[in-house]
């Protein structure tokens, strides 16, 4: 049978969504950036990745704060899961309505590595 993706369970997605916005960005921007990069590490990739720290207002050299035992479980599960679901993540639980620029960045992010994927399938 197929395997599922892993997914953040109820509690891990609460636990998230319940954060401070600035722990919540520090979790998923570090795991984000090497999910991202290891997709694709472009210029263009890298650039739209930088814009949307810089809307987000996020140190582009943070690390996944990882100081107590339920931190350490967040960040792998939040490592477990797919690229696709870390965007849904980030924007349902992260970015708040009035952060219009990051999550626009976000989108534009989010779309330059559909058409990477799908140059990558259609060559």
């Amino acid at each position: 049978h197929v395997v599922r993706q892993a997914q953040l369970g109820k509690r891990r997605r609460m636990v998230l969504e319940g954060m401070p916005a600035w722990k919540a960005k520090a979790f998923i921007f570090p795991i984000l950036r090497e999910k991202v990069l290891a997709f694709d590490s472009s210029f263009e990739t890298r650039s739209a990745f930088e814009h949307l720290l810089r809307a987000g207002r996020m140190n582009p050299k943070a690390a996944v704060p990882e100081a107590t035992r339920n931190d350490r479980a967040m960040a792998c599960a939040l490592r477990g899961t797919s690229l696709r679901l870390l965007f849904a993540s980030l924007q349902r639980s992260v970015l708040h309505e009035r952060e219009r620029a990051a999550r626009a960045a976000a989108e534009a992010l989010e779309e330059r590595l559909r058409r990477v994927a799908m140059a990558a399938a259609h060559p």
